[in-house]
Protein backbone atom coordinates (compact mmCIF):
# COMPACT_ATOMS: atom_id res chain seq x y z
CA UNK A 1 0.00 0.00 0.00
CA UNK A 2 1.36 2.98 -0.94
CA UNK A 3 1.08 6.10 1.44
CA UNK A 4 0.55 9.80 0.43
CA UNK A 5 0.97 12.65 2.04
CA UNK A 6 -2.16 15.05 2.38
CA UNK A 7 -1.50 18.42 2.80
CA UNK A 8 -4.24 20.87 3.30
CA UNK A 9 -4.52 24.08 1.83
CA UNK A 10 -6.04 26.73 4.57
CA UNK A 11 -8.05 29.70 3.90
CA UNK A 12 -6.65 32.51 1.69
CA UNK A 13 -3.62 30.71 0.60
CA UNK A 14 -2.07 28.48 -2.31
CA UNK A 15 0.61 25.67 -2.67
CA UNK A 16 2.09 24.97 -5.93
CA UNK A 17 4.86 22.78 -6.85
CA UNK A 18 6.56 20.00 -9.56
CA UNK A 19 7.06 16.63 -9.92
CA UNK A 20 5.40 16.37 -6.20
CA UNK A 21 3.67 13.38 -4.43
CA UNK A 22 1.34 14.69 -2.20
CA UNK A 23 -2.55 15.29 -2.11
CA UNK A 24 -3.39 18.61 -1.85
CA UNK A 25 -7.07 18.83 0.27
CA UNK A 26 -8.98 22.05 1.03
CA UNK A 27 -12.23 22.04 2.92
CA UNK A 28 -14.80 24.46 0.80
CA UNK A 29 -17.60 26.01 2.12
CA UNK A 30 -18.82 29.62 0.88
CA UNK A 31 -14.83 29.34 -0.25
CA UNK A 32 -14.09 29.13 -3.71
CA UNK A 33 -10.89 26.08 -4.36
CA UNK A 34 -9.69 26.07 -8.30
CA UNK A 35 -6.49 22.90 -8.81
CA UNK A 36 -4.69 23.65 -11.66
CA UNK A 37 -2.48 20.98 -13.44
CA UNK A 38 -0.43 20.41 -16.45
CA UNK A 39 0.15 16.79 -16.99
CA UNK A 40 3.40 17.12 -19.22
CA UNK A 41 5.27 18.67 -16.49
CA UNK A 42 3.42 17.00 -13.76
CA UNK A 43 3.02 20.97 -12.16
CA UNK A 44 0.25 21.94 -10.50
CA UNK A 45 -1.70 23.80 -7.75
CA UNK A 46 -4.43 24.52 -5.49
CA UNK A 47 -5.48 28.22 -4.07
CA UNK A 48 -8.50 27.97 -1.13
CA UNK A 49 -10.53 31.29 -1.97
CA UNK A 50 -12.21 33.31 0.26
CA UNK A 51 -13.82 36.34 -1.63
CA UNK A 52 -14.41 37.49 -5.05
CA UNK A 53 -12.76 40.73 -5.42
CA UNK A 54 -10.62 42.77 -2.51
CA UNK A 55 -12.64 46.00 -1.09
CA UNK A 56 -13.14 49.39 -2.91
CA UNK A 57 -9.66 49.95 -5.38
CA UNK A 58 -6.68 49.82 -3.24
CA UNK A 59 -4.21 46.98 -3.72
CA UNK A 60 -4.78 44.16 -2.01
CA UNK A 61 -3.00 42.97 0.93
CA UNK A 62 -3.09 39.46 0.73
CA UNK A 63 -3.96 39.08 -2.77
CA UNK A 64 -4.53 35.11 -2.43
CA UNK A 65 -7.83 35.65 -0.79
CA UNK A 66 -9.33 36.72 -3.52
CA UNK A 67 -10.77 35.10 -6.84
CA UNK A 68 -9.51 38.10 -9.07
CA UNK A 69 -6.47 38.56 -7.94
CA UNK A 70 -5.07 34.55 -6.75
CA UNK A 71 -6.08 32.99 -9.76
CA UNK A 72 -3.55 35.29 -11.49
CA UNK A 73 -0.35 34.53 -8.85
CA UNK A 74 -1.67 30.70 -9.18
CA UNK A 75 -1.17 30.73 -13.03
CA UNK A 76 1.91 32.72 -12.77
CA UNK A 77 3.59 30.56 -10.34
CA UNK A 78 2.57 27.55 -11.98
CA UNK A 79 4.39 28.76 -14.84
CA UNK A 80 7.30 30.00 -13.60
CA UNK A 81 7.70 26.66 -12.28
CA UNK A 82 7.32 24.88 -15.66
CA UNK A 83 3.79 24.64 -16.54
CA UNK A 84 2.53 25.58 -20.06
CA UNK A 85 -0.59 27.03 -20.46
CA UNK A 86 -2.18 25.76 -22.81
CA UNK A 87 -1.67 22.48 -20.85
CA UNK A 88 -3.44 23.31 -17.40
CA UNK A 89 -6.71 21.78 -16.79
CA UNK A 90 -9.09 23.35 -13.89
CA UNK A 91 -11.28 21.98 -11.38
CA UNK A 92 -13.49 24.12 -9.29
CA UNK A 93 -15.62 23.53 -5.88
CA UNK A 94 -16.96 25.39 -3.79
CA UNK A 95 -19.03 28.43 -3.50
CA UNK A 96 -21.98 26.79 -1.22
CA UNK A 97 -24.68 28.30 1.21
CA UNK A 98 -23.91 26.78 4.55
CA UNK A 99 -25.39 26.96 7.55
CA UNK A 100 -28.17 29.56 8.62
CA UNK A 101 -28.38 32.23 5.33
CA UNK A 102 -28.88 35.63 6.38
CA UNK A 103 -30.32 38.20 3.83
CA UNK A 104 -27.52 39.55 3.48
CA UNK A 105 -25.89 36.37 2.31
CA UNK A 106 -28.18 36.11 -0.43
CA UNK A 107 -27.63 39.67 -1.52
CA UNK A 108 -23.85 39.48 -1.72
CA UNK A 109 -23.72 35.55 -2.95
CA UNK A 110 -20.23 35.16 -2.29
CA UNK A 111 -19.62 32.47 -3.31
CA UNK A 112 -21.48 32.52 -6.32
CA UNK A 113 -19.90 36.07 -7.59
CA UNK A 114 -16.57 34.15 -6.93
CA UNK A 115 -17.01 31.07 -9.09
CA UNK A 116 -18.14 33.89 -11.88
CA UNK A 117 -14.83 35.70 -11.63
CA UNK A 118 -12.73 32.23 -11.66
CA UNK A 119 -14.40 31.02 -15.11
CA UNK A 120 -14.11 33.96 -16.61
CA UNK A 121 -10.17 34.19 -15.54
CA UNK A 122 -9.76 30.77 -16.74
CA UNK A 123 -11.33 31.18 -19.54
CA UNK A 124 -9.44 34.53 -21.15
CA UNK A 125 -6.59 32.33 -20.20
CA UNK A 126 -6.90 29.88 -22.26
CA UNK A 127 -7.68 27.28 -19.76
CA UNK A 128 -10.21 24.20 -20.30
CA UNK A 129 -12.15 23.51 -16.58
CA UNK A 130 -13.08 19.58 -16.53
CA UNK A 131 -14.27 19.37 -13.60
CA UNK A 132 -17.08 21.90 -11.55
CA UNK A 133 -18.95 21.37 -8.92
CA UNK A 134 -19.95 24.80 -7.12
CA UNK A 135 -23.22 26.38 -4.96
CA UNK A 136 -25.94 24.45 -2.99
CA UNK A 137 -25.82 24.12 0.52
CA UNK A 138 -23.19 21.83 2.04
CA UNK A 139 -19.73 21.89 2.30
CA UNK A 140 -17.12 19.62 -0.03
CA UNK A 141 -13.37 18.55 -0.19
CA UNK A 142 -11.26 19.79 -3.23
CA UNK A 143 -8.69 17.10 -3.83
CA UNK A 144 -5.48 17.19 -5.95
CA UNK A 145 -3.36 14.34 -6.52
CA UNK A 146 0.05 15.97 -7.64
CA UNK A 147 1.26 13.00 -8.45
CA UNK A 148 -1.24 11.93 -10.91
CA UNK A 149 -2.94 15.67 -11.74
CA UNK A 150 -6.32 13.62 -10.79
CA UNK A 151 -9.54 15.76 -8.61
CA UNK A 152 -11.91 14.55 -6.95
CA UNK A 153 -14.92 16.94 -5.29
CA UNK A 154 -17.08 14.95 -2.57
CA UNK A 155 -19.02 16.27 0.43
CA UNK A 156 -16.75 17.20 3.43
CA UNK A 157 -18.62 14.02 5.48
CA UNK A 158 -18.23 11.07 2.99
CA UNK A 159 -15.60 9.39 4.71
CA UNK A 160 -17.84 8.95 7.97
CA UNK A 161 -21.00 8.73 6.55
CA UNK A 162 -20.74 5.40 4.36
CA UNK A 163 -23.50 2.85 4.65
CA UNK A 164 -23.20 -0.46 4.93
CA UNK A 165 -26.42 -1.70 3.56
CA UNK A 166 -27.05 -2.27 -0.24
CA UNK A 167 -28.76 0.29 -2.68
CA UNK A 168 -31.53 -0.41 -3.72
CA UNK A 169 -32.87 1.20 -7.06
CA UNK A 170 -35.51 4.02 -6.97
CA UNK A 171 -39.17 3.09 -8.52
CA UNK A 172 -40.91 5.59 -11.02
CA UNK A 173 -43.00 6.17 -7.94
CA UNK A 174 -40.05 7.72 -6.13
CA UNK A 175 -38.62 9.14 -8.90
CA UNK A 176 -41.73 11.26 -9.51
CA UNK A 177 -41.94 12.05 -6.01
CA UNK A 178 -38.50 13.43 -6.26
CA UNK A 179 -38.71 15.49 -9.58
CA UNK A 180 -41.76 17.41 -8.22
CA UNK A 181 -39.67 17.76 -4.61
CA UNK A 182 -36.67 19.44 -6.55
CA UNK A 183 -35.36 22.70 -5.72
CA UNK A 184 -33.43 24.82 -7.80
CA UNK A 185 -29.23 25.37 -6.78
CA UNK A 186 -29.69 28.83 -5.14
CA UNK A 187 -26.64 30.41 -6.72
CA UNK A 188 -28.44 29.86 -10.18
CA UNK A 189 -31.15 31.96 -8.80
CA UNK A 190 -29.12 34.27 -7.42
CA UNK A 191 -26.99 35.31 -10.25
CA UNK A 192 -30.33 35.38 -12.48
CA UNK A 193 -31.56 37.94 -9.83
CA UNK A 194 -28.23 40.08 -10.23
CA UNK A 195 -28.86 40.38 -14.21
CA UNK A 196 -32.21 41.12 -13.93
CA UNK A 197 -30.99 43.99 -11.71
CA UNK A 198 -28.16 45.09 -14.35
CA UNK A 199 -28.73 47.70 -17.11
CA UNK A 200 -26.28 46.42 -19.60
CA UNK A 201 -27.89 42.70 -19.51
CA UNK A 202 -30.05 41.37 -22.23
CA UNK A 203 -32.85 38.43 -22.24
CA UNK A 204 -29.83 36.36 -23.76
CA UNK A 205 -27.96 36.55 -20.98
CA UNK A 206 -30.93 35.28 -18.58
CA UNK A 207 -31.57 32.50 -21.06
CA UNK A 208 -27.75 31.12 -21.01
CA UNK A 209 -27.73 31.17 -16.79
CA UNK A 210 -31.52 29.59 -17.31
CA UNK A 211 -30.90 26.47 -19.19
CA UNK A 212 -27.96 25.19 -16.79
CA UNK A 213 -30.38 25.06 -13.97
CA UNK A 214 -32.88 21.88 -14.87
CA UNK A 215 -35.21 23.15 -12.09
CA UNK A 216 -35.81 26.18 -13.21
CA UNK A 217 -35.84 25.55 -16.66
CA UNK A 218 -38.84 23.23 -16.09
CA UNK A 219 -40.53 26.06 -14.53
CA UNK A 220 -40.25 28.68 -16.87
CA UNK A 221 -41.31 26.17 -18.93
CA UNK A 222 -44.92 25.63 -17.19
CA UNK A 223 -45.57 28.69 -17.13
CA UNK A 224 -44.76 29.84 -20.61
CA UNK A 225 -46.35 26.68 -21.82
CA UNK A 226 -49.63 27.32 -19.45
CA UNK A 227 -53.07 28.78 -21.08
CA UNK A 228 -52.90 32.05 -18.28
CA UNK A 229 -49.64 33.24 -18.94
CA UNK A 230 -48.90 32.06 -22.82
CA UNK A 231 -51.33 35.16 -24.29
CA UNK A 232 -53.98 34.59 -27.25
Amino acid sequence: MVYQKIEHITAGRFKAGRDRTEIFQAYLATCLGVALYDGATKTGGLIHILLPEPPGYSEAEFPEKYASTGIPLLIEELVRLGAHPENLRASIAGGALVGPVSRQDVGLDIGGRSADIAVSLLENAGIKVVKSETGGFFTCTLELNMATGETSIHPAWTEGCKSENGFAPPTMTDISKTIDALKPIPQAALKILRIFRSSQSHITDITKELVKDQVLSGQALKLCNSAFFQGP
